[in-house]
């Protein structure tokens, strides 16, 4: 898996039903073996200290993307793969 650089900021934009925008923190981007698909872990946790905000993902209870999945199963079945690099 590849870890983004941490002095950046990547934000996804997503919107809602009613076509408001919303972002997220992308904290982890991790590929498969063959590079067939790639997955993004959003922030899960926010934390702010004086003016520093932290942002991290939670492992236990993780949003995600998974690009090249046909449906929310193998989306699933590909992200726990990427995770644990098997």
């Amino acid at each position: 898996s590849w870890k983004m650089e941490p002095d950046r900021w990547h934000h996804a934009y997503f919107q809602d039903y009613a076509g408001q925008a919303h972002s997220t923190e992308i904290v982890n981007i991790y590929f498969d073996r063959k590079f067939e698909a790639v997955a993004l872990q959003f922030a899960t946790k926010y934390e702010i200290n004086g003016d520093i905000l932290s942002v991290a993902a939670d492992r236990e209870k993780s949003n995600f993307l998974v690009i090249g999945a046909a449906n929310k199963e193998e989306a699933l079945t590909q992200y726990q793969r990427m995770l644990t690099g098997k």
